[in-house]
């Protein structure tokens, strides 16, 4: 009998990506990645964002690349997001996608002013 390819999971997150709702996003977070394969994350309606997501975000990604699991922002991600993103230093790396040669699913902004 053939062996099922794990198939990850998706998760559309939404709202407040804040310190009070970091507990329940850890958890909401953990229980998709537990299913293996990749996991996706659909962050295109956020409302609110602060330090605690970009920890908790970076936290899995590093998680990810250690357990050779593919990482994905789906697009688009929000403008928010992305401002913020911006506000403290990074931006989406377009091509990263938690496999290959550039893994990361964001990269600091460069500040060469050559």
């Amino acid at each position: 009998m053939a062996k099922d390819k794990p198939t990850g999971g998706k998760i559309s997150l939404s709202g407040r990506l804040t310190i009070r709702t970091a507990r329940d996003l850890k958890k909401k977070i953990a229980d998709a990645y537990v299913k293996g394969g990749p996991l996706r994350l659909d962050i295109r309606d956020v409302e609110e964002v602060d330090l605690s997501f970009f920890q908790l975000l970076y936290s899995l990604q590093r998680t990810a690349l250690r357990d050779k699991k593919q990482l994905v922002l789906e697009p688009p991600v929000s403008p928010l997001l992305r401002r913020t993103m911006s506000a403290i230093g990074f931006e989406q790396n377009e091509s990263g996608s938690g496999e290959g040669d550039d893994p990361c699913i964001w990269r600091m902004i460069s500040t060469d002013e050559s």
